[in-house]
Parts: C-alpha cells; sequence; structure tokens
C-alpha cells in the first residue's frame, strides 16, 4: 500500500501552519514550523506501508504541481492535514484526487473533525474518512482496516465514514495515556533544511513533550483536541 501524506498549498498566497491546536498563517509565528503530527502518522504507517510526505509549505507546490505529483506517485490513501481556516481548499485537494483515480482513499484529520464531528464531512463527500480526536491510534486502526479490505470500520473509535449514503459516528477514542508509545516523527521525510528561524537563518526542528491543557482560556482549543489533562 502506498500512502501519501499531505500538507496542502497555500490559501490565496497564504501559507498556514496546521498543527494540533495551531491554526494560523505563518506570519503569525515568522516561521513555518514542521508538520509533527503529519510526521508521526506517517512513522505509523512505514511500518507496514510506503510512504510519501509533501509539506507543501516548503516545497513551494501549487496545486496543479501537487496533483502532478500525487498523480505520479500513485497512492492507494492520501491523508490531508486539515484546519478550520484551511478547511474548503484542503477538501478541493480531496475532490481533485478523486478526479485522478476514485479508488484513491481520501482521509483528512485535524481539530475541524474534532470540533464538528459528523456534521464536518457532510459537505465534502470527496472525503472518505475523517478522524476526530488525537489521530494516531485512530489512524494505525484504520490503517490495519484498509489493509484486511475494510473490515469493522464501526469498531474504530475516533472514526467517521461514509456507508450506504449515510455519515456514521463511531465512539469517541479515550486519550492516549502513555504518549511514549508513539512512534518518532519520520523526520528523514521531512525538507529539514527548510524550517529555518529569521533571527539567524538556521534550520530547526519542534519536540513535542506533552499535550493537554489544564487553563480555561476562552480563545482556545487545546483542551478539546488533548484534554483538560497534562500528558508528558
Amino acid at each position: 500500500m502506498r500512502i501519501y501524506f499531505l500538507n496542502a498549498p497555500a490559501v490565496g498566497g497564504t501559507k498556514y501552519i496546521r498543527e494540533g491546536r495551531c491554526m494560523q498563517n505563518v506570519s503569525s509565528w515568522a516561521a513555518i514550523w514542521p508538520p509533527i503530527t503529519l510526521g508521526i502518522l506517517a512513522a505509523v504507517a512505514k511500518r507496514r506501508s510506503e510512504v510519501r510526505l509533501v509539506d507543501c509549505n516548503v516545497e513551494d507546490l501549487d496545486t496543479r504541481g501537487l496533483l502532478s505529483d500525487i498523480k505520479n506517485y500513485k497512492p492507494d490513501v492520501v491523508v490531508i492535514n486539515t484546519a478550520f481556516p484551511t478547511i474548503d481548499t484542503d477538501m478541493e485537494i480531496a475532490r481533485e484526487v478523486k478526479n485522478i483515480d476514485k479508488a484513491i482513499k481520501t482521509v483528512g484529520f485535524g481539530v475541524y473533525f474534532t470540533l464538528l464531528e459528523k456534521e464536518s464531512v457532510r459537505d465534502y463527500p470527496h472525503l472518505d474518512f475523517a478522524i476526530f480526536g488525537e489521530p494516531e491510534q485512530t489512524f494505525d486502526e484504520l490503517l490495519d482496516s484498509l489493509l484486511r479490505g475494510l473490515n469493522n470500520l464501526e469498531s474504530i473509535k475516533g472514526l467517521i465514514f461514509r456507508q450506504n449514503g449515510r455519515v456514521i459516528q463511531n465512539q469517541n477514542r479515550p486519550f492516549i495515556e502513555d504518549l511514549d508509545k508513539l512512534p518518532h516523527p519520520a523526520r528523514d521525510l521531512f525538507k529539514n533544511e527548510r524550517y529555518i528561524l529569521p533571527h539567524n537563518g538556521r534550520a530547526f526542528a519542534l519536540i513535542n513533550t506533552s499535550r493537554g491543557c489544564p487553563y480555561p482560556c476562552i480563545f482556545c482549543i487545546a483542551p478539546f483536541y488533548y484534554g483538560r489533562e497534562i500528558r508528558r
């Protein structure tokens, strides 16, 4: 199985960071962040699949170039990183992927699906699966189901999918208690030298040391995505 992991192209010329709870345009943070969660999902998939990861924020691929790359790679699955500010264009990529080959399975993950759940996929018929909540274990089980011929989708917690024209939302998945069970991000798939700090021009890496936040900030969705209990 060939899996294509995607951080989509710029929206109207503006590049966006899609990482966990963070959904800002790049200028808000001064530097482009590496998509750590996308790298963890790729590491999960590398155990049993051929993978490719493309971060259009640093590849400088427009939609046409991206679709050409997908067509040449011939993936069985395309996994799309999403965010609220970019969801329409992210899902437009899913539509274009289906135009390349209807057999390609499209998977979306991120805070959009976590907060809106079942309602989040109804306007996007070209998306086959959406993961709500922490994506790693749900994606691992979905990948296993895909390899086995889509068996027991109803048993995969944290998954939304379509079946016979209906949108089905499975049970919530509990938060991962032991984060050390997650693989390290597949940094060999990143173009690490292109993530540059603006004040010194040097490459940098992000290391995620915990998840969860107990504070009630009204502007932040971290407690909804990663829970209120801090896990290190």
